[in-house]
């Protein structure tokens, strides 16, 4: 196995420090409904919005399952491929299922559902897959 470079070292690192800045920026959005009353009623009239059209019972349904298949293939990827891939190639593909497991339960926990921001920490829980994705796709 090749040893991983500098320069692919340097842009995991900065993925994963937005992936943190995202979540708490999510974070800091819901803290700051508080003490801003326009910008709480934006994100209420956005919440009921989206919970119409994407989080229905069903659709919430859906998407764990969605959620659960995609960690469930990345793990057996993982065993599969254990010996050709770089120690920092499977590190990374174990956190995609937690993030999976995240997800599932920012989409179906009572916590976040009551929360405002319910829409967002999903949202962010989407581009946080992705961006994992994008950061496994550095490591190979």
């Amino acid at each position: 196995m090749k040893p991983v470079s500098l320069s692919k070292k340097i842009g995991i690192s900065g993925i994963h420090v937005l992936q943190i800045l995202l979540l708490t920026a999510v974070g800091m959005l819901q803290r700051y409904t508080r003490l801003r009353p326009m910008l709480m009623r934006h994100l209420y009239t956005r919440n009921l919005e989206y919970s119409e059209a994407f989080f229905t019972d069903g659709l919430r349904l859906v998407q764990s399952g969605i959620l659960l298949f995609i960690g469930i293939g990345v793990l057996w990827i993982l065993v599969r491929r254990r010996e050709e891939l770089r120690s920092l190639t499977r590190v990374e593909g174990i956190i995609l299922p937690l993030l999976c497991l995240l997800i599932i339960s920012f989409v179906n926990l009572a916590y976040f559902q009551g929360l405002i921001t319910y829409s967002y920490w999903i949202f962010a829980g989407y581009l946080l897959l992705s961006l994992q994705g994008v950061v496994i796709r550095i490591s190979r």
